[in-house]
């Protein structure tokens, strides 16, 4: 039976003390304390690690690191995560419930605890094309099967406050189960707010103000503190662990391999102890609230528990040395491979002729502006004859052949004659590209469609790709190989003039329409506030 020692962190006690910590068939069979002494946090051993509950993400869309689910876990493990909550839309967008499948399947060949919900938004409206549809009596057949721990995030809120028949039974099926309903509510506040929880709905992580936020914790929703590569709210939302430590759960939603390469859950429960709150606050949200809201499988080290937990040399970095999983040491282990891949793509070469446009110099163009570190987006009215302001986009359906391109412009990516874009466009993940000559984007978008599906940047000379075989969103290559490739691309499109720290995701976001203000999908340009193409 493995025997660990060290500086025990209760939770359910809210107390350190030095101990002995015995396994047993993947349990904590039992722990023993040193002393008879009363415990704090001043009475841990010096020389001591500290043996602590492994963390958890609580909402997280794995395909968005584009590494597969087995190599994902392998990359958080190594910082103590031990489990996550997943939602497996982004690939049940392209590839429906084959896509799901593999997700599933993929989980197992990690030792971390990957918990899936059951996309409740497939497509995310119905103002765009995606690859797959689940309707209500799919997601509960899945619902159904026991393997989904929650309805995943419902992004439709228009639909839900309109009363529309499929988000209402995709809802009930989930409340009749007796599992959590994940919500997706930006700027959603006052009278809406409470009729959107009221179906049921019971976390957001979309809160863009504390004052959002504490108005949805107020109504009785969980919120999730989200810090992924695109949306960073830790700082903006970090002050709810000193109002209300109960209603609060960590989270990245969208992270970058290079992002999980340097850290997870650790990283924000290092800066919130940092901060001042309190420790046990800050480890209730990575751990004891997520599995309680979830109801998860996983041990918070008392007796009786899955031994799932981590060590480390201090309560200040909280960088693990060791990490348990069901009583089995899982930090060594190799990086497991990738055995199938699932795709959809329909789409065929087009040429600048589809693309084409003509504006007369004093004609306003409606144009996208996105922010950097948010996913909201603003409006702009722009003169045509004002190039250096903006460029063209275009969004084109990649699940049929000859389809027609959908056209609009954006400002602040200022490329120098150069584009970029990916298969990589949520939620539906058509193709989506931008650039400043309609040369360039249709040479962009060729090579996406040759590779079905990936992420290329090019300019006069040069054409910079990462192939992404695994839904035209996930790669098959081994971690390096990923952050290499992206990191190229990257560098190469910052090379042509754009100043967005994440200009792929950023690009991304701009096709989906459940965010405001202004999108573009493969149908057309699309007002998200009002739900309605303008």
């Amino acid at each position: 039976m493995p025997q660990l020692t060290g500086n025990i962190v209760d939770l359910i006690r809210r107390e350190i003390y030095p101990g002995t910590v015995t396994i047993a068939d993947g349990r904590i069979a039992r722990i023993d304390r040193f002393g008879n002494t009363p415990a704090d946090d001043s009475r841990h051993n010096g020389s001591l690690p500290f043996l602590l509950p492994g963390f958890i993400d609580s909402h997280v869309h794995i395909e968005s690191s584009m590494l597969s689910p087995a190599l994902y876990g392998h990359t958080a493990l190594g910082h103590g995560t031990v489990a996550i909550v997943a939602d497996p839309h982004e690939i049940a967008n392209v590839c429906g419930t084959d896509g799901i499948r593999y997700m599933v399947e993929q989980a197992r060949r990690t030792p971390l605890k990957i918990h899936y919900t059951v996309p409740s938004c497939v497509p995310a409206t119905p103002f765009e094309t995606s690859g797959a549809t689940l309707d209500s009596r799919t997601v509960e057949e899945l619902l159904e099967s026991g393997v989904f721990v929650a309805l995943g995030e419902m992004m439709n809120y228009p639909g839900v406050l309109g009363g529309d028949d499929q988000c209402i039974r995709k809802i009930e099926a989930a409340r009749r189960r007796g599992i959590p309903v994940d919500g997706h509510a930006p700027l959603l506040e006052g009278a809406d707010l409470r009729r959107y929880i009221g179906t049921g709905i019971s976390t957001d992580h979309e809160s863009c103000s504390l004052r959002e936020a504490r108005e949805k914790i107020d109504a009785g929703m969980m919120i999730q503190i989200r810090e992924g590569s695109q949306s960073r709210e830790f700082d903006t939302l970090i002050p709810l662990l000193g109002y209300r430590p109960d209603r609060v759960m960590l989270c990245t939603d969208d992270l970058k391999a290079s992002g999980l390469s340097r850290g997870h859950i650790n990283r924000l429960v290092s800066r919130a102890v940092a901060l001042g709150y309190d420790l046990f606050d800050v480890l209730a949200a990575a751990t004891l609230n997520p599995i309680r809201h979830y109801r998860l499988k996983v041990g918070l080290l008392q007796p009786g528990d899955p031994a799932d937990l981590i060590c480390c040399p201090d309560l200040i970095h909280f960088t693990p040395s060791q990490v348990w999983i069901e009583g089995k040491r899982v930090d060594t282990l190799p990086a497991p491979g990738t055995d199938r891949t699932v795709n959809h793509f329909l789409a065929e070469p087009i040429t600048t002729g589809i693309i084409a446009t003509s504006s007369a110099g004093n004609e306003l163009l409606r144009v996208i502006r996105p922010e950097e570190g948010t996913l909201i987006t603003g409006e702009e009215l722009i003169p045509a004859g004002e190039k250096g302001r903006y460029q063209k986009m275009i969004v084109l359906n990649r699940y049929a052949p000859h389809a027609p391109a959908a056209i609009g412009y954006v400002s602040g990516f200022n490329l120098q004659d150069g584009a970029f874009g990916s298969t990589i466009a949520h939620d539906s993940h058509n193709l989506i590209v931008t650039g400043s000559s309609d040369e360039l984007i249709v040479q962009a978008a060729n090579r996406l469609i040759a590779m079905q599906g990936g992420i290329v940047c090019c300019d006069r000379d040069t054409m910079t790709e990462m192939p992404l075989p695994v839904g035209g969103l996930m790669s098959d290559a081994d971690l390096g190989t990923v952050i290499r490739q992206y990191d190229r691309i990257e560098r190469h499109i910052h090379a042509l003039g754009c100043p967005f720290s994440t200009p792929v995701m950023q690009l991304a976001f701009l096709a989906l329409p459940v965010i405001p203000s202004l999108r573009l999908t493969d149908r057309g340009l699309f007002d998200a506030t009002r739900f309605e193409f303008v």
